[in-house]
């Protein structure tokens, strides 16, 4: 699975919307920098990640915990 998968499979509503645009940095990236936003893995596997809606025009606050989104939209490929 792909670090974007696995990101994705943790969206409940973000990850398989078409407006989702993921940003990732490695465990390398400043942690001071980083804080706040979500991660994957852990150690050196660990990826660091914000969500920007094309939607919203900005960066989703606490993707992993939105309940309803009403710009929600699809892919064109999952009807």
């Amino acid at each position: 699975m792909s670090v974007g998968q696995e990101i994705r499979a943790q969206l409940p509503e973000c990850g398989d919307c078409v407006n989702c645009k993921l940003i990732v940095w490695s465990s390398k990236a400043d942690k001071k920098e980083l804080r706040g936003n979500d991660s994957v893995g852990s150690g050196e596997d660990r990826k660091y990640f914000t969500v920007r809606c094309n939607w919203l025009k900005s960066v989703v606050a606490q993707p992993t915990h939105i309940e309803k989104c009403e710009g929600k939209k699809r892919h064109s490929s999952d009807d």
